[in-house]
């Protein structure tokens, strides 16, 4: 795939950008890569800044890398760029040494974390951790949301008696400055309870930490300074049986809840029970919207003004309700479902291209630092879309021709033309509201 690709300079590192999607997409990406040579200089450090083909700088932001080594060898960049579509995007990495006392450093409010662009406003409360304001072209859309909420709950895996959780027992509450402090591994130290971890031109990481009795919870916001989005990384360690654990959005708004379904949508319960959906779920009127794209957590429960993530359940493996027979021993230790370190990820953002958007937060970009030959010949898009209402869900190769599954994620028609680049081949395909289609080639 990278065939074709220029030898790389003395002193530049290369970016392989793998987009698998065929239209083009633009955000935040990032890319961990090693230093031809270890500097044990004391006081520097090496700073990293992404160029694309053409050699126009981007935004770029060196972060901490995946691996805790303290040197400066291994190095991690995110930058905000665009990649062509199902092809091979090329990014140059220039270094440079510094002094790590002229690194720029932005102070915040000691009660607010305020992140503010053109089009989203978005405040981390440290007196709550929650996201105190969240607000996109002008609505506000949510306000002291991302709550984890305790529900109660019994043995029984399967729910076969139940459809909803309402037995509210707590929520988790912001641990103190000194308990985080010791829950880290660092009782001596003084940081705060809700802190920034990474800021730059790109984006902006916050962590937050909270407990529910013995359980504790780690969430980290990554917030884009030029998109409208919230990433949330949710970290628990559960440790109490028989419960329900939940992550609750209140919106500033009442709509009706919808749900991703295979190749559709679909209206959802918005009376509590339980409702499931596959990488979105949102809740929508026609003056305002909220999404919350998913990395595999597919329940929820909604009310007018509120969506609950349903997170994990602590239930007996694999008790069964049988007659009036009580579900479980109580004379001694059995083991739950989901006790231990969960961790999960969601998307907060508005519901403009939902699907599409989904497929983006599912299936990203592969990124590589490979340093190639400068031999054969370079490799264009394979296939294109002109349309982003129209999803491909799949492409295959038969007897010389490609087979590609289409579905139209809109309520409305569409014609939308389909390349097959390496065919040198352009058609023209209508789409009936939210068909699918198989389309030959």
């Amino acid at each position: 795939m990278c065939a074709g690709q220029k030898k790389t300079e003395d002193g530049i590192i290369p970016i392989m950008l793998f987009n698998p999607h065929p239209y083009e997409i633009e955000g935040e990406f990032e890319i961990g890569f090693m230093l031809a040579n270890q500097n044990w200089n004391d006081g520097e450090t090496t700073i990293a800044t992404v160029f694309d083909e053409s050699g126009n700088e981007l935004l770029t932001q060196n972060e901490k890398p995946e691996c805790t080594f303290a040197l400066d060898w291994i190095q991690k960049v995110s930058f905000f760029a665009k990649a062509a579509p199902s092809s091979i995007t090329r990014f140059n990495c220039k270094l440079e040494t510094v002094k790590t006392d002229k690194l720029e450093k932005t102070e915040y409010d000691k009660d607010r974390i305020v992140i503010e662009n053109t089009r989203m406003k978005t405040v981390i409360s440290r007196k709550t951790g929650l996201i105190e304001h969240y607000e996109v072209d002008g609505k506000l859309l949510a306000k002291n949301a991302g709550i984890i909420e305790v529900y109660r709950d019994n043995e029984d895996p399967w729910g076969m008696t139940v459809d909803s959780f309402g037995e509210f027992e707590g929520t988790y509450s912001l641990m103190s400055d000194s308990a985080v402090n010791d829950f880290i591994g660092y009782p001596d130290e003084n940081a705060q309870n809700v802190r920034v971890v990474e800021d730059g031109k790109v984006r902006i990481k916050i962590q937050a930490f909270f407990e529910y009795k013995s359980s504790t919870a780690v969430v980290e916001y990554t917030i884009p300074k030029y998109g409208i989005y919230i990433d949330t990384k949710l970290i628990i360690n559960s440790t109490l049986p028989n419960k329900m654990i939940k992550y609750r959005l209140d919106l500033r708004f009442c709509g009706k809840p919808y749900g991703q379904t295979a190749f559709g949508s679909e209206e959802l319960f918005a009376d509590g029970k339980e409702c499931v959906f596959h990488k979105w779920c949102s809740m929508e009127n026609e003056n305002a919207g909220v999404a919350v794209l998913n990395r595999g957590t597919y329940g929820g429960s909604f009310a007018p003004d509120c969506m609950k993530i349903s997170l994990l359940r602590t239930p007996i493996y694999s008790t069964h309700p049988i007659l009036d027979r009580p579900l479980a021993p109580h004379n001694r230790f059995l083991e739950h479902i989901d006790i231990g370190e969960r961790r999960f990820e969601f998307r907060i953002t508005d519901t403009c291209e939902l699907d599409k958007n989904a497929q983006i937060f599912n299936e990203e970009a592969g990124l590589l630092s490979f340093f190639p030959s400068g031999e054969g010949r370079k490799i264009s898009s394979a296939v294109e879309l002109c349309d982003p209402r129209i999803i491909l869900s799949s492409i295959r190769k038969k007897d010389g021709k490609y087979i590609l599954t289409l579905y139209n994620t809109s309520d409305e028609e569409v014609n939308a033309k389909v390349t097959i680049l390496s065919k040198n081949e352009d058609v023209s395909v209508s789409f009936l509201k939210h068909e699918l289609k198989f389309v030959e080639i």
